[in-house]
């Protein structure tokens, strides 16, 4: 009798594929060595400009370290099921432990603010901090960093428009994507924006109070779904990528392994993709137009549709912005001045308000809490931005109250069965607006006192010179109706004595010790000037 347990082989070789397999393989491991060499750090790698012998200027990707083999993230490989033996059943993953938070490095506060440091408990390693300290002159502020779109790759790509091509697409609920690209970005907003977000309220912190990108913003803007299940991908080693994309892709897995050996991970350039969508696409259409037998090309896209992709691009997007805030991450300062100087009246708080009857606003985007996309998760907390919901701002709850630690599944649980209990309901919602910015009372003094809303120190602007008629018209002005400043000491100095005399301010009391202390500094002052007089006036005589 055959052994059902046997994993599956590639070109001859075990596969790491298999759950059987990989508990074999990690039965069988030996025993990590010991030595110093155990001990050493990963090495270092250099930047893609030292690298390729640059410079080293000011432009600069931003962008996480590349991931290798089992550190790769299978984005694109979402719905691949796990392979578990019929007499098993799916195990969590242990879940590493969390490492406790480097305290702030000052303690007390921080110059332009927090001066509480109880909600940005990392502040320390924001970007904010060298930015505020830097000189006029210096080099930090020059810094540019570029963001990396393939918006105008997709946009060109050439598209059939026969119904067999498209009615996946649409089936899948990821159609309006193709329809939402920008071929034109404005790279020195986007960083200016993303100097001033803070991962532990995942918004945005303004001179105007915090602003944030919600689900609402993702279903209205980019027309997917916010609905459904997380996605809960697991990452993917590159002997099962080449398998992967010689099942559906029909790319051989020697000629696949090459290219991730030249890309250093499971990687596919975008240019090669095209290539291979392109041959592909003639091949179909060829098929098509000579009435060939079709068959199923694609592998299962009937529940596509039923995962929740909002959320994914949310949680894809605040994660890169979490990255971009820290220190490390080459600054841009093209629209800093901009932002620090904006107004409540510069901001449409609720721009969505003439598409309701297209895209209500449903209870998901009240959810709060954990949202997570494979190994990623974010944080996601419209009691922050009540505003651009149209309810009166006031103090939000911590953070933590709303994302406690958890695990992957704990998350998935949370969404799936206690979405009612996570809602911010019409209680906390509070009063609706009058006017878009309205907050309570102590809620912008609160948010100065524990964040940091401007980016740089005030700067006195310097006086421009006034044209020399305007001079003379000033200085003439000035002499008509310049007030007499002795006769107003002395109307002071008159009021003071009166309130004394009335008893108005009891003595001993600070009041009282205030006006004495007025009453004494007037009264050489008039001394002085009235002597002044005296002498001029012998002269004369």
């Amino acid at each position: 009798m055959e052994d059902d347990n046997v994993g599956r082989t590639r070109q001859g070789r075990a596969s790491r594929a298999h759950s059987s397999a990989r508990k074999e393989l990690a039965a069988n491991a030996p025993p990590p060595k010991r030595g110093r060499r155990g001990k050493q750090g990963p090495p270092v790698r250099g930047t893609h400009d030292a690298e390729a012998g640059g410079s080293g200027g000011s432009r600069s990707r931003a962008r996480r370290p590349v991931r290798d083999d089992e550190d790769f993230d299978a984005g694109q490989y979402l719905n691949e099921p796990v392979d578990y033996q019929e007499d098993e059943q799916p195990q969590p993953q242990p879940q590493p432990q969390p490492q406790e938070e480097e305290p702030n490095v000052q303690e007390e506060s921080y110059p332009g603010g927090p001066r509480d440091l109880s909600l940005l408990k990392n502040y320390h390693k924001h970007r904010a901090i060298p930015i505020w300290d830097a000189q006029p002159n210096d080099p930090i502020l020059n810094r540019s960093l570029r963001c990396i779109a393939s918006a105008n790759k997709v946009i060109k790509i050439q598209k059939p428009t026969q119904d067999w091509f498209w009615q996946y697409i649409i089936a899948s609920g990821l159609e309006p994507l193709v329809r939402t690209n920008f071929n034109v970005l404005d790279y020195g907003l986007l960083w200016a924006f993303a100097e001033r977000w803070h991962p532990e309220t995942s918004t945005f912190h303004l001179p105007i109070g915090e602003m944030g990108i919600t689900l609402d913003d993702v279903q209205c803007l980019l027309h997917i779904s916010i609905q459904g299940k997380f996605l809960n991908h697991v990452k993917i080693s590159r002997p099962d990528g080449a398998q992967m994309l010689s099942t559906y892709l029909g790319i051989d897995e020697g000629d696949a392994l090459d290219m991730f050996a030249t890309l250093k991970g499971p990687y596919l350039t975008h240019s090669y993709v095209q290539g291979l969508f392109m041959d592909y696409l003639d091949a179909a259409e060829t098929a098509f137009a000579n009435n060939a037998p079709m068959h199923e090309y694609f592998a299962d896209l009937s529940s596509v549709h039923e995962w929740n992709w909002g959320s994914a691009a949310l949680v894809q997007l605040q994660n890169y912005l979490d990255f971009a805030s820290q220190a490390q991450a080459s600054q841009l300062a093209g629209y800093m001045q901009s932002i620090d100087n904006i107004q409540v009246s510069d901001v449409v708080f609720s721009p969505y308000d003439n598409r309701r009857h297209i895209r209500p606003l449903i209870d998901a985007c009240w959810f709060s809490g954990w949202l997570r996309c494979g190994s990623l998760k974010s944080k996601h907390l419209p009691e922050r931005v009540l505003r651009q919901f149209k309810y009166v701002q006031g103090i939000p709850r911590d953070p933590d109250v709303s994302t406690p630690n958890m695990n992957v599944f704990e998350i998935d649980r949370v969404w799936a069965e206690e979405m009612d209990m996570r809602l911010i309901d019409e209680n906390m919602r509070g009063q609706a607006v009058v006017n878009a910015w309205d907050c309570d009372p102590g809620y912008v003094l609160w948010f100065y006192k524990v964040s940091h809303p401007k980016m740089r120190p005030l700067e006195a602007p310097e006086d421009q010179p006034r044209p020399p008629e305007l001079e003379v018209l000033l200085e003439e002005s000035q002499q008509r109706h310049d007030p007499n400043p002795l006769g107003i000491c002395r109307r002071v100095r008159d009021e003071v004595e009166r309130a004394l005399d009335a008893g108005e301010a009891e003595p001993g009391t600070p009041v009282h010790g205030t006006l004495r202390k007025i009453l004494n500094m007037l009264n050489p002052c008039l001394t002085y000037k009235r002597l002044c007089r005296g002498r001029r006036g012998g002269r004369r005589g």
